[in-house]
């Protein structure tokens, strides 16, 4: 009898399973016929095939003393989950509280350390072998089976530890976390120290926290901590350790903030939670001196600038402080100022644990900051408006001008019309006339580049068959093939001559293209065909406007896609903003002369005269 039946990944599929001895052992394990035959027949030169299928279940036996090791083999080369396999026996341990359950929970935790701690040795040195060979690979070539497991897998250990009570083991596990903390640890380190209490986990919090380094982690972080502390500690017993534990909170915020290297958008808004937490003393002395180191980083200044000004519009921080802080903060950023822009914000989710095939890699992160937008700008300056901050709405709309010129055509359609549609139902709340100069001239020069970006100038038709000539000036043929290129009226001919020779007319038109190929019938000037009813065979030419109708078709998208921004903005709010140049950029004629805009051509489809009619 089988008491304990598992899957490779450890989890339990039976208890108490009786096999017979015959199914167990076999002398011949295939004698009975295939589940399934793959045949197929001969073909040319190969043989004929046959593949049979035998779909048998194998128990393995093994002592007890043994599944450890077994499965973390194969758990170390990627083929079991570690953190489900850990999970589970955490599982087992708190339904059974047994010291076997414990013991078991506590081998499996301390042969994922000791791995990582190997794996740490293993990789640094292989670095110091290959730079000593000068292989310029500076993360080092590391095998397979001394992969370190990941952070995420280290957090369950470190939750595992914490459920036991083996206090040192856990801050073994949090010393090897190499990039980041997992956050929702913090809730069990709060769990945990409504049992324990600060003075025995202080030491592992310190460590655990030192691994969060971006701002606006650590501050969710410290929160998960303290509210899930709140949660456990009031059910059961009074919250002595709230007073210690939000001393300590605040003073790593200080020491996080004096020696804080990089910051991310999302910072800004952790900043102004901090300052609203702790008061003015933090607000001056700790966290505007690193806004004005980081203000290089329009959006993470312009993010805290925005959430400053609605903490004290929500009566967060005193009124006087937001005013002489945003204003320090402007005349600042102004100069340093840049467009952080992205066309998309979409973020992957943070998992708890990686799945079993990356369970020993680093955790991707996740987190990478979310850039600028344009109704965040849009934001500054209604800010700006209500502070009666003119000069600086002015800097502001000069910088962008400067910017907006030399940013894509992908990120200016991203960023630019979202900014342009929000800034003017400010102006319209704020009861400010579109026909401002300021905003006047800045909405002309944006609109007209943003024309020149997209749209261009409407590409020309051909008006005749006329080409440029191609041929190589020596030879007889090419001179037939110029005579036949610049005619305004010819539309096809053929050359019939040797291979050699229809080869070279063929590539003096279009090199690399293959006669007859559909590449050569959609994207090129010419239609070239090979005629093989004809001795020696002939080379057919034909003249077409498909390069034309290839950058007609492109440009036609792009006009409809900007008359749709337009169209957005609100066409009777363009007129009365952009005045007098309505007319032009509305037909989209910005930048490219005050003369009238050709209307749609209508293409012809025949051939022979090569010409279309315009409306």
């Amino acid at each position: 009898m089988l008491q304990h039946v598992v899957e490779l990944d450890g989890s339990e599929v039976a208890k108490e399973l009786t096999l017979g001895e015959y199914e167990i052992v076999q002398k011949d394990p295939f004698a009975k016929g295939p589940n399934n035959e793959d045949f197929s027949g001969w073909t040319g030169n190969e043989g004929t095939t046959a593949t049979h299928y035998y779909r048998s279940t194998v128990a393995l036996l093994m002592p007890s003393a043994m599944k450890l090791q077994f499965l973390f083999e194969s758990a170390v080369l990627g083929h079991v989950d570690v953190g489900k396999w850990i999970e589970r026996s955490l599982q087992a341990y708190r339904d059974e509280r047994s010291d076997k359950s414990r013991e078991d929970l506590e081998e499996l935790c301390d042969c994922v350390t000791t791995h990582n701690m190997t794996s740490r040795l293993a990789i640094d040195l292989s670095k110091q072998e290959q730079k000593a060979h000068g292989i310029l690979n500076p993360n080092g070539y590391v095998p397979e089976y001394q992969k370190p497991f990941s952070d995420d897998v280290l957090g369950v250990i470190v939750k595992a530890h914490l459920q036991t009570g083996s206090l040192k083991r856990a801050q073994r596990a949090v010393s090897l976390i190499s990039k980041t903390t997992p956050l929702w640890i913090f809730s069990e380190f709060g769990e945990a120290l409504s049992k324990i209490g600060l003075s025995n986990m202080k030491s592992i919090l310190d460590e655990a926290i030192t691994h969060v380094p971006k701002t606006h982690e650590r501050l969710a972080a410290t929160e998960q901590l303290v509210k899930s502390y709140e949660s456990m500690a009031a059910s059961y017993t009074e919250l002595t350790e709230l007073g210690s534990l939000e001393g300590w909170r605040q003073d790593k915020t200080s020491q996080s903030l004096a020696s804080i290297s990089e910051v991310f958008k999302e910072d800004g808004e952790a900043l102004v939670e901090i300052a609203a937490k702790y008061g003015n003393n933090m607000l001056f002395q700790s966290v505007l001196p690193v806004v004005k180191k980081f203000v290089s980083k329009t959006s993470f200044a312009i993010e805290f600038a925005r959430r400053l000004f609605e903490a004290g519009e929500e009566s967060k921080i005193p009124q006087n402080a937001v005013s002489n802080v945003f204003r320090d903060v402007l005349s600042d950023l102004i100069p340093a100022f840049t467009l952080d822009v992205q066309t998309s914000s979409s973020k992957s989710p943070r998992y708890r644990y990686t799945s079993f095939r990356n369970s020993r890699s680093e955790t991707p992160d996740n987190s990478k900051s979310s850039l600028m937008k344009g109704g965040e700008l849009a934001d500054l300056i209604k800010q700006c408006i209500s502070l009666n901050l003119e000069p600086e709405i002015d800097q502001i709309l000069t910088k962008m001008r400067t910017e907006i010129s030399q940013i894509s055509p992908t990120i200016f359609e991203s960023f630019i019309p979202p900014f342009l549609k929000q800034l003017l139902d400010i102006l319209q709340q704020q009861k400010i006339p579109l026909s401002t100069p300021r905003y006047r001239s800045f909405y002309q020069q944006t609109l007209n580049t943003y024309i020149k970006k997209n749209v261009d100038t409407e590409p020309t038709q051909p008006e005749n068959w006329k080409r440029e000539k191609k041929g190589c000036g020596v030879c007889e043929d090419c001179k037939f093939l110029n005579e036949f290129l610049i005619d305004p009226i010819m539309h096809s001919t053929t050359f019939s001559m040797s291979d050699k020779r229809r080869k070279h007319i063929q590539n003096r038109i279009e090199p690399n293209i293959e006669p007859n190929s559909q590449y050569n019938k959609a994207c090129s000037g010419f239609e070239i065909n090979t005629i093989r009813t004809t001795k020696p065979y002939s080379l057919k030419i034909e003249k077409t406007e498909n390069k034309w109708k290839d950058k007609y078709d492109i440009w036609e998208k792009r006009s409809k896609e900007v008359e749709k921004q337009f169209q957005g903005l609100g066409m009777g709010r363009m007129r009365e903003v952009l005045g007098d140049r309505y007319d032009e950029l509305v037909e989209l004629r910005g930048g490219h002369g005050s003369g009238e805009r050709k209307g749609r051509c209508l293409r012809s489809s025949g051939k022979g005269s090569g010409g279309v009619d315009c409306t």
